[in-house]
């Protein structure tokens, strides 16, 4: 939390097994595609977002989790299965490695209510496309990589796309910080509830 202002900066998310991320983190290491400058997540901080919020009031978070818990009710658990490689965005200079999901009812539904009940407009802007991933890798913006494509990267092995239950959305918060050692993106994510589906 902001403790001059009182707000945390808040996503929604899904969480594979830790040891499922760490296959899908080493699959991304041995890829060939990662250079020195890119920095890998951390396997307990790959996560599937369901919706960003942003800046929120810490006074509010009850009313978040309130709204959360409402969206996923009658929600039953659902098997998430990891399906290919892909660069995002998909159109223009790469920024993040990540590995595309497939999108079953239960996660839709989800998503669906989540964004209705949480997301902020944005003007004018049509709603982005939910593109249901788990970001690996973030991209060393400084570094030319004109070979890098979509259709070049490895297909996934039958153990790094082994399907795994999620049971749980999480509201986290991000804390921004300097971009180290260890990956990460330059944050710090902790979760501040975990509500089970079902």
């Amino acid at each position: 939390m902001n403790a001059r202002s009182g707000m945390l900066r808040l996503f929604v998310a899904a969480y594979p097994p830790v040891e499922r991320a760490e296959a899908l983190a080493r699959f991304a290491a041995g890829s060939g595609v990662l250079g020195p400058g890119d920095r890998p997540v951390r396997p307990e901080q790959v996560h599937l977002t369901l919706v960003f919020l942003g800046s929120v009031r810490g006074r509010d978070v009850r009313n978040v989790g309130e709204s959360i818990a409402r969206s996923v009710s009658g929600v039953e658990a659902f098997m998430l299965k990891p399906e290919r490689l892909v660069l995002l965005p998909q159109r223009g200079h790469p920024r993040v490695l990540a590995v595309e999901t497939d999108a079953p009812a239960g996660l839709l539904e989800v998503q669906r209510r989540l964004a209705t009940r949480l997301a902020r407009p944005k003007g004018d802007r049509a709603p982005e496309r939910f593109l249901p991933h788990l970001t690996l890798a973030r991209f060393d913006q400084q570094a030319a990589r004109p070979d890098l494509r979509s259709e070049a990267l490895p297909v996934l092995d039958a153990a790094t796309a082994e399907a795994f239950e999620v049971r749980e959305v999480r509201l986290m918060s991000s804390v921004l910080s300097a971009v180290g050692g260890g990956g990460g993106g330059g944050a710090r994510h902790e979760c501040v509830m975990a509500v089970p589906l079902g």
